[in-house]
């Protein structure tokens, strides 16, 4: 080997060194791990009886809205809890629309199924209030945010209470009004900065669409069982030919997502934009709250289907709430981020950073045996904080099932041959 190689190949493997050490540094700053940012705030740990009484109180009123569903199946009102000292305000009524109605008696539902859910959903309500205190229909941007209930192991016998992040983008203005609720939210919450998320979304025809995945069928599995492809709702054009539901036309009307459904849409199989027919339909369970629970406290890696780069991440916890294009997102979503590993000193991988990307819209997250779906990705971000939201795959199919009747019985198949 000559000088002249030698030499370069030591300022090579020099400068990539130096690369990695000084990404490492920048790791170690903006932290990239399963574990979000931690914010410069006292922990405010609540009394326990108190949160027992007020989880019972908030259960009790949820249950009475969902008893007065009557032979509709879906409630016909708004549920939102006013905090002390706010002033009441007009709770939306459905009327004719059959899918506000059945999101929100879903994310009802939903929080019944744990405590936490059910104090998460509390402070949601509280930031909502006081969003209605202003005019006009949709909020200031600078009342828009985001909340997630950090993960935490309880079923641990001295397991710290349930903790909940609100992002917002100026962060001291709601420290006074939430504080003066702690008594009444019944949830310890930390404020951090709102970090901006996008829609990573494919149609052919018309405006509006974009780049998206078909990565599973949901079939009802009797005799000659329906079956319908999966897809994120904003990556269908306004000329969209496949949709099944929600019903034709895709646009202006779906054009935005809110606090009234959710960022999906079922098309017909064997359409030219997303389905090959020769892919085969391989059976999937679909992840319970056990199942979150225990990936998330564990750190157990999650993978998204198609692989799409094969970059694996963590659970970091449940969102329930989230701004999307000037408007305000309710429902519950896995909040991701990515993987790392550290090797000879250095954060690994060094360039390939987030878990998801522009074009993997509608890509299920899935156990790394691709045996539980967990959820389905609907929007995310780049660097530094590279995170990914999927919109809980077990809500979904519950809302579905409320939505409209001949949706009830669907069972997941994720789709194999790409």
């Amino acid at each position: 080997m000559s000088d002249l190689l030698k030499i370069a190949i030591t300022a090579v493997v020099s400068i990539a060194l130096t690369i990695g050490a000084l990404w490492a540094l920048f790791l170690r700053r903006v932290p990239l791990s399963r574990a979000a940012p931690t914010p410069k705030t006292k922990r405010r740990i609540p009394d326990p009886a108190r949160v027992r009484e007020i989880v019972a109180e908030r259960r009790a009123r949820i249950r009475q809205a969902l008893a007065e569903v009557g032979p509709t199946g879906v409630v016909q009102e708004e549920f939102v809890e006013l905090p002390p000292q706010q002033e009441p305000f007009p709770r939306h009524r459905f009327g004719e629309n059959r899918v506000a109605a059945a999101y929100h008696t879903a994310i009802l539902n939903w929080q019944l199924a744990d405590d936490r859910y059910v104090l998460l959903e509390r402070v949601i309500d509280a930031m909502v209030s006081l969003q209605r205190q202003q005019p006009g229909a949709t909020p200031p941007a600078d009342l828009l945010f985001s909340a997630r209930l950090c993960p935490t192991d309880w079923r641990q016998r001295n397991a710290p209470p349930p903790r909940v992040v609100i992002e917002a983008a100026r962060p001291p203005q709601f420290e006074k009004y939430l504080d003066g609720l702690r008594d009444w939210l019944g949830v310890d919450v930390e404020l951090q900065p709102l970090l901006e998320t996008k829609p990573l979304g494919a149609c052919t025809e018309g405006t509006g669409g974009s780049t998206g995945q078909l990565s599973g069928v949901l079939r009802d599995p009797g005799p000659n069982g329906t079956g319908y492809g999966l897809v994120c709702h904003h990556v269908l054009s306004d000329s969209c030919g496949s949709l099944e539901w929600p019903d034709p036309p895709n646009r202006p009307e779906y054009g935005q997502y809110g606090d009234d459904r959710p960022d999906a849409a079922l098309v017909s199989l064997g359409n030219p934009c997303f389905c090959a027919k020769e892919m085969a339909e391989v059976p999937i369970v679909c992840a319970q709250s056990a199942d979150v629970d225990r990936f998330s406290a564990a750190g157990l890696p999650v993978v998204k289907w198609p692989a799409l780069g094969g970059r694996r991440g963590t659970i970091g916890g449940l969102l329930s709430a989230f701004p999307y294009n000037g408007r305000q997102v309710r429902g519950p979503h896995l909040f991701i981020l990515a993987e790392f590993h550290r090797r000879v000193g250095i954060t690994l991988p060094l360039l390939d950073t987030a878990f998801s990307k522009p074009g993997h819209s509608g890509a299920w997250v899935t156990d790394q045996d691709r045996t539980l779906w967990f959820g389905m990705v609907v929007q995310g971000a780049p660097a530094p904080s590279a995170r990914t939201f999927a919109l809980l795959a077990s809500f979904l199919l519950d809302f579905l099932a409320r939505a409209r009747p001949s949706l009830a019985n669907l069972k997941p198949f994720r789709l194999e041959g790409r």
